[in-house]
């Protein structure tokens, strides 16, 4: 699956406001949270005419805070949010606009875990957040879901075998789903100065470039415990002298059953569906 969407800045503004008002007014989350400090100065900024030089550091936290809010969004149509517990949700709103390295990864960890469901439920699927990481319910079948973020290629093995000790306490197999943009160098993780309709291909072209040369078959054999693998990437998307942004996405399912089993057919027509 591969998603492409332009935001203009009225939307972002409007919506991102009407968003954290929301969490703020009924979950008594901090107003001060890092998804409030980008809407705000992301209006600051247009009001002002004021769009801070390409690629420069402003500007690549401004898109970092962008991304953010798409995923947010993402989060609060789906309503997923209403399973999780308080803490989660505040701690979701913690942590610093730009996340290259920021100490504290836990609030990004539980984005990526909350908008990866969110992705599947806006889709039509079943989600459930809970224990492991969310419960995914397809042809008759919940699915214990563990989510990670990598940010080393040194420990990719070690992280799938995090997962799949969270996943061996189930009854049923599961699926861990990676995000990998971390494992991209910082200027990769943005794609910028292309036509908005090329961006999809871009991005598409680096994730399968990336798996291609660092995810050998190894990391696929002997998981008892797992159906599928999901991997994904989103980045923001920019272009010179402009308030518009976009967002981009793919998902890339990669079952673990033998080529041909049912199981395995499953999954190759849910990744061709989604």
């Amino acid at each position: 699956m591969e998603k492409f969407k332009v935001f203009e800045p009225i939307y972002i503004i409007k919506r991102g406001k009407e968003i954290v008002n929301f969490f703020c007014s009924i979950y008594g989350i901090n107003p001060n949270n890092r998804f409030s400090k980008f809407v705000k100065e992301y209006e600051k900024l247009y009001q002002n005419n004021d769009l801070p030089f390409f690629s420069s550091e402003k500007h690549i936290e401004l898109l970092a805070g962008f991304k953010d809010f798409v995923e947010l969004e993402m989060i609060y149509s789906s309503g997923i949010y209403k399973d999780a517990s308080m803490s989660e949700l505040k701690r979701l709103f913690d942590g610093n606009i730009l996340h290259f390295g920021d100490a504290n990864q836990t609030p990004r960890d539980l984005q990526f875990q909350f908008s990866i469901a969110a992705l599947l439920k806006n889709n039509g699927c079943t989600v459930k957040m809970c224990e492991p990481d969310f419960i995914f319910h397809y042809d008759r079948i919940d699915y214990p879901v563990a989510a990670k973020r990598l940010s080393s290629q040194k420990k990719i093995e070690k992280r799938i075998k995090e997962a799949e000790k969270q996943i061996s306490k189930y009854d049923n197999p599961g699926i861990i789903a990676l995000s990998i943009e971390n494992l991209f160098k910082q200027e990769d993780q943005i794609i910028n100065n292309k036509p908005f309709s090329q961006s999809a291909e871009e991005l598409d072209n680096r994730f399968i470039n990336y798996t291609k040369q660092n995810f050998n078959k190894e990391y696929f054999n002997d998981r008892k415990y797992i159906s599928a693998f999901f991997f994904y990437l989103s980045l923001p998307v920019c272009f010179k002298n402009s308030f518009y942004f976009g967002y981009v996405n793919r998902l890339i399912i990669v079952p673990i059953a033998p080529e041909g089993s049912c199981e395995f057919l499953k999954f190759k027509i849910l990744g061709e569906c989604l």
